[in-house]
């Protein structure tokens, strides 16, 4: 029980904190603002899109008297708002502008919190009765007195996109497994990757959007499909004579020797699909199951891969001065941001940022000086020391920096 109030309650309320900091920065008034959802961005139409889907596996659940499902459906939209969509659109919250785009982002979120408190609050009576008065009450006065006046939450199906949500579902299988090639591979997600490419059994082509957002999660310049992955990664096959050998005795010898003339790009298909591989023997056809073979992928010079059900995806590692001198700015961000934390600033505070270091790092600093500026919520951006500031030495990449933050 208690592992399930951390994971979920305080994931729960972790979003609810970030909603109510920046509204009250903002000071955003949920009534004073309307965006039709049709006109939001995509994210947000996902958003709404797995709530009210949400909704309905919640009451489909609940009529035939199944909690267990009910709550579970509740639980995956809490970590789907928080560990995407929540991440994924931070920073449309932190931008001083108050235009469409910040707005949208939250009504969305205002949506979701005040749609998720009342369909929660069977479940969690006490904390949705918080959550209500804060969120609901205290912007409308004319609102039931209590959450649980309310009429439970009723599904809108024209806010439903299943297209919208199976692609979904693709971008983020497609960015674990992303991650998980940085992983192996040992490059940072904050150095920024040439391209990636995407393999899958059936042809799916995904909204431009999607596309974007995957570039943006895991810092490659290009993102696209490729009709095989025998271009990065090459493919072969040995019988395992465990097993093949109780199946065709002595015959496994000639069974090797074929496997040693089938096609990479057919060896890559069998594994992608994860289908049993088709050959003949002495002019048989027979099929071989993926687990009856020793199979060998390695990945091609600069590129690595990572594969799961039927999904592939490779990353090009190589890397041109250009990217590297980026990566070494993403770092310095990186490091200006915990500064900021560490000097006490609030969230809102804008800042003087000083620099002083090796040559390499001052001219990426240079290069992507607007970069910089935006991430960071700097108006000035310095060579040299200050004194007055709050100073920091680092260590970015094997090369030294002496970093400095100001209020302004």
């Amino acid at each position: 029980m208690q592992e399930w109030q951390r994971r979920v309650m305080g994931t729960l309320w972790n979003v609810y904190s970030f909603f109510v900091l920046y509204a009250n920065i903002d000071d955003f008034d949920p009534t004073k603002f309307t965006v039709p959802p049709a006109e939001r961005p995509l994210i947000d139409r996902w958003l709404l899109s797995r709530l009210n889907t949400t909704i309905r596996d919640v009451r489909s659940a609940l009529d035939v008297f199944n909690s267990m499902t009910a709550t579970r459906a509740i639980d995956e939209f809490i970590d789907e708002l928080s560990n995407w969509y929540v991440r994924r659109n931070r920073r449309r919250f932190w931008k001083g502008a108050m235009d469409q785009d910040k707005i949208a982002a939250y009504l969305t979120l205002y949506e979701a919190l005040t749609t998720l408190t009342a369909l929660m609050a069977p479940f969690t009576p006490f904390l949705t009765e918080e959550l209500y008065q804060n969120l609901v009450r205290s912007v409308d006065h004319a609102a039931r007195l209590s959450v649980h006046m309310q009429d439970y939450p009723a599904v809108d199906k024209s806010l439903i996109d299943e297209d919208l949500q199976s692609e979904m579902i693709i971008a983020r299988d497609i960015v674990y497994l992303g991650r998980a090639v940085r992983s192996k591979s040992g490059v940072k997600v904050r150095q920024p990757a040439s391209a990636l490419y995407f393999v899958m059994p059936r042809a799916t082509l995904l909204r431009e959007e999607l596309i974007d957002l995957i570039k943006d999660e895991l810092n490659v310049k290009e993102v696209s499909p490729a009709s095989d992955t025998t271009r990065f990664v090459s493919y072969s096959a040995k019988p395992n004579f465990k097993l093949l050998g109780r199946r065709f005795g002595k015959e496994v010898q000639t069974l090797a020797t074929v496997l040693t003339t089938v096609p990479e790009n057919v060896l890559a298909q069998a594994v992608l699909s994860e289908q049993p591989l088709a050959v003949e023997l002495a002019g048989v056809p027979i099929k071989l199951e993926l687990s009856e073979l020793d199979l060998r992928v390695q990945e091609r010079e600069g590129f690595s891969a990572e594969s799961s059900s039927g999904l592939t995806v490779i990353m090009d590692l190589h890397l041109t001065p250009e990217l590297v001198a980026e990566g070494h700015v993403r770092e310095v961000i990186s490091k200006l941001q915990s500064m900021r934390k560490e000097a006490g600033f609030e969230v809102e505070d804008k800042i003087f940022v000083y620099y002083e270091g090796e040559h390499i790092l001052e001219e990426a600093i240079a290069l992507h000086r607007q970069l910089i500026l935006d991430e960071v919520l700097a108006v000035e951006l310095t060579k040299c020391q200050n004194s007055d500031s709050f100073v920091q030495e680092w260590d970015i990449n094997g090369h030294h920096i002496t970093l400095g933050v100001k209020r302004v």
